[in-house]
């Protein structure tokens, strides 16, 4: 089970739909809503990425789940090949742990993700009741015309 992710936004100024191309498609030419206009992207944002489980923009992703077998399928998209930074697990000795990369490998169909371990390796043993910790970044580099 995935648990709500913490996110940051690589580039924390820039909205999704730039002020200006909104405002063009709305036909207004004067800046007195400017902020209140901001601030509707911003909530639209964030209502798209709740309901559609995506992130419009880029974002560093700090997800935690109950186990490995949670990695068939990753809690937010889309995803680039590089998209994982870290995860991080705590052993059965109780000693936190950060996965070799070279153990798994990223999966990207569309907006859905998972991981894998790569062939002839397995996932480690974790210790019961610990989160598993994955850092990615997720979200668009450029919006799809369709999403704007």
């Amino acid at each position: 089970m995935w648990y709500a992710a913490t996110a940051v936004p690589v580039d924390g100024s820039a909205l999704p739909v730039a002020l200006q191309d909104a405002k063009s498609r709305l036909r207004i030419d004067f800046e007195d809503d400017d902020a209140l206009l901001s601030s509707m992207i911003e909530e639209a944002t964030a209502h798209v990425e709740r309901y559609c489980n995506i992130r419009l923009r880029r974002q560093v992703l700090t997800c935690r789940c109950n186990s490995f077998a949670d990695f068939i399928r990753l809690p937010d998209g889309p995803l680039s090949a590089d998209a994982i930074q870290s995860i991080v697990y705590i052993d059965t000795a109780g000693d936190e742990q950060t996965l070799d990369p070279g153990r798994y490998s990223l999966r990207v169909n569309g907006l859905e993700g998972s991981i894998v371990a790569v062939p002839g390796t397995s996932f480690p043993r974790d210790k019961f009741g610990e989160l598993i910790t994955v850092t990615m970044v997720a979200g668009y580099e450029v919006l799809p015309a369709d999403l704007r």
